[in-house]
């Protein structure tokens, strides 16, 4: 059932990963096959990119009809890209990821789950690592600072 939200359809429950990229050619498939399988939808906003991430983007969105191609012909920066992208989206739920990033397996579902608990929550979120190209973790960042500032009653 969908129901009317802000003029827009809301999708219940399901999930669109927007996917902000300019020149990620080489790590654009990893990313992709990382979220392919967890999101209902996945917008790739290209930021006019001049190496093989169009080719790469239009590969996935013919072989996977949920994923949706932006190509924008002149790079309309950051910022403007993912807002692009936000204003596309039907779903209930919306996360952000780099063309340069990769999730780990139910990832999605676990942070829906996490939303689902508490009928309070807006936001969530796993940790990070910075991987090196030899796959070794540079550095990690696990929001324990973010969440406190979250949980504090003062804006």
């Amino acid at each position: 059932m969908k129901e009317q939200v802000n003029s827009q359809v809301l999708h219940p429950n399901q999930t669109t990963v927007l996917i902000p990229a300019f020149n990620e050619e080489r790590f654009l498939r990893q990313c992709l096959d990382s979220v392919v399988k967890q999101a209902d939808h996945i917008l790739v906003g290209d930021n006019a990119s001049t190496d093989g991430t169009a080719v790469i983007c239009r590969e996935y969105a013919e072989k996977y009809e949920h994923i949706q191609y932006i190509r924008h012909d002149t790079n309309v920066g950051a910022v403007e890209n993912i807002i692009r992208l936000v204003k596309l989206v039907e779903t209930e739920f919306v996360m952000q990821m780099g063309a340069h990033d990769e999730l780990p397996e139910n990832y999605i579902v676990t942070l829906k789950n996490l939303l689902h608990a508490d009928s309070d929550a807006v936001c969530a979120y796993g940790n990070c690592f910075w991987v090196k190209l030899d796959d070794t973790i540079s550095k990690t960042l696990d929001f324990a600072s973010v969440r406190a500032g979250m949980l504090n009653d003062d804006p």
